[in-house]
């Protein structure tokens, strides 16, 4: 089956159309590379929104357990705000973790897409990027565990004497940590 287009209104050209298929599917491809990238780079910015945010819980626990103490009961009040802040952080760097696993799975499909349409240096380029997000994800692995120990401590009865919140955090301890070792 041949396709005939009209150029410029007088020629009359024949075209096989295998031809026109594979620049669809070429174009096809593109786009999809784009997708992939955009997808990548959204998960890794939303990631690091997140971090920056569990940063600055991090610091403000650290404030809190830090300050001097006029009465009695401010002290346990504080270690239990210092625990939620903990908490707060630690939820947050795992989900960081979920959006850099996700943009490492949009990395890798971007790096076989670029495969697809010839481009070995964006397919280079983009397993070196699943790579980082992989680190990435790895590190905010390790700092969501230990956001979660520390909220265990002042949650504890030395501290914030709450057993309730206390418990919730060692459980989210002992997942983090099962999760820390299959990482490596």
């Amino acid at each position: 089956m041949k396709r005939f287009l009209i150029s410029a209104g007088v020629q009359l050209v024949v075209l096989p159309c295998f031809l026109l298929g594979a620049d669809a599917e070429r174009a096809e491809a593109a786009e999809r590379v784009a997708e992939f990238k955009t997808a990548a780079l959204s998960r890794e910015e939303g990631a690091g929104a997140q971090q920056v945010q569990a940063r600055q819980l991090v610091d403000l626990a650290s404030e809190l357990r830090g300050r001097r103490y006029l009465f009695a009961g401010e002290r346990k009040e504080n270690y239990l705000k210092a625990g939620d802040a903990e908490m707060m952080a630690g939820d947050l760097e795992s989900a960081a973790v979920g959006n850099l696993d996700k943009a490492a799975q949009n990395w890798l499909s971007l790096a076989e897409a670029s495969r697809s349409v010839g481009n070995e240096e964006g397919r280079r380029t983009a397993l070196i990027s699943c790579e980082d997000a992989r680190g990435k994800a790895r590190d905010g692995c390790k700092r969501a565990l230990e956001a979660y120990e520390r909220a265990v401590q002042d949650y504890g009865p030395e501290n914030g004497a709450d057993e309730k919140k206390a418990a919730a955090a060692a459980e989210r301890v002992a997942a983090l940590r099962e999760q820390v070792d299959a990482r490596r």
